[in-house]
C-alpha cells in the first residue's frame, strides 16, 4: 500500500519544490501558488502515478494533506472494489 510519504515525493515532482515545502497544512494555491490548471496538472499526474482515479472538490481539497487525502480515500475505495469484484468472481466451493 502506498504510504502518505509517497504521495508527498510525487506531488513535489510534478510542483517542482521539494517535499519540505509540501506539509500537510500547504495550501495549494497560496502557499504552493498552484492555479487551476496546474492543480488540474498534479491531479491527473498523481492518478497516472499511483493508477487511481479520484475526484477533487475544490472547496474541500484546498491543502496538501487535504489532497492526500482524497488520493488515499480512492485507493482504499479501489481496494474495496478489487476485493469485492474478486469475491463475485469466484465460483462457490462445492
Amino acid at each position: 500500500m502506498v504510504n502518505r510519504e509517497e504521495i508527498r515525493r510525487s506531488m513535489a515532482t510534478y510542483v517542482e519544490l521539494p517535499v519540505e515545502q509540501l506539509p500537510d497544512n500547504a495550501s495549494l494555491a497560496e502557499d504552493l501558488d498552484l492555479d487551476s490548471f496546474a492543480r488540474l496538472t498534479l491531479h491527473m499526474a498523481v492518478e497516472i502515478d499511483f493508477q487511481v482515479e479520484f475526484e477533487v472538490d475544490v472547496g474541500v481539497v484546498i491543502t496538501v494533506g487535504d489532497f492526500i487525502d482524497a488520493v488515499e480515500a480512492a485507493m482504499d475505495q479501489a481496494a474495496d472494489n478489487v476485493v469485492a469484484f474478486r469475491s463475485i468472481a469466484e465460483p462457490p466451493d462445492p
